[in-house]
């Protein structure tokens, strides 16, 4: 376990590595973190915490896009766009903010690596403004947007989760509501995951998602 433990802190969050991380929220055993981004107003964002559920009952439960909106901070709705192999999505996602303002979407190519070996499940998510998708005139769409969520195996039914995340959600918002709103995406979130892990469906999904990405990545 140590050495899943090594091989996980080193591929996971490097914190200090750039600019130096700020604790912004500690609540119901999730640690929010943020730093700012070089050449824009806004904030990056990254929650942590521990989850009693195993690596493979999380990943099934990432895996089920159209649940989304169930869990997700202000997910009004996402779905697959297409399947670009086993391992690699892009989905439409749309993201609720509070009226008049306008929802904001976005395409996301999210690549997801899973090292059974080390005990890590890493997904990538990053903006695709150049790719096909829905479109809608009451939507605003967002060009800029990464993600990272990174989950370590740390026992038997228990997994070390973080959410790291940036997102420009374009038009003249201030960027001082911007941070405050966004502080509470990844927070809830993952609250959100640790209630969708203890659902029977994921639990019972569990071996069929390991065994769909494990024998890609051979």
């Amino acid at each position: 376990m140590c050495a899943v433990f090594l091989a996980c802190f080193l591929l996971g969050p490097a914190h200090g590595a750039e600019v130096p991380w700020k604790l912004s929220k500690d609540d119901n055993g999730v640690r929010v973190y943020s730093r700012p981004v070089k050449g824009s107003d806004l904030l990056e964002f990254e929650a942590m915490t521990e989850i009693p559920a195993s690596l493979s009952v999380l990943g099934a439960v990432l895996a089920d896009v159209p649940s989304y909106p169930q869990w997700m901070s202000n997910c009004r709705e996402a779905s697959i766009i297409t399947e670009l192999d086993a391992n690699t999505l892009m989905v439409y996602y749309v993201q609720t903010l509070p009226w008049p303002i306008a929802n904001r979407d976005v395409v996301l190519k999210a690549s997801t690596l899973l090292d059974e070996e080390k005990g890590c499940l890493e997904v990538l998510l990053q903006a695709a403004p150049d790719s096909d998708g829905p479109s809608y005139a009451k939507r605003v769409r967002m060009t800029r947007f990464s993600g990272r969520l990174f989950l370590e195996a740390t026992g038997e039914n228990l997994t070390r989760v973080s959410f790291r995340i940036m997102a420009d959600p374009a038009g003249s918002l201030p960027s001082s509501g911007v941070n405050a709103g966004a502080l509470n995406v990844p927070y809830r979130t993952l609250l959100g995951m640790k209630e969708m892990a203890r659902k029977e469906k994921y639990v019972e999904a569990a071996r069929e998602y390991m065994e769909k990405h494990s024998s890609n990545n051979e």
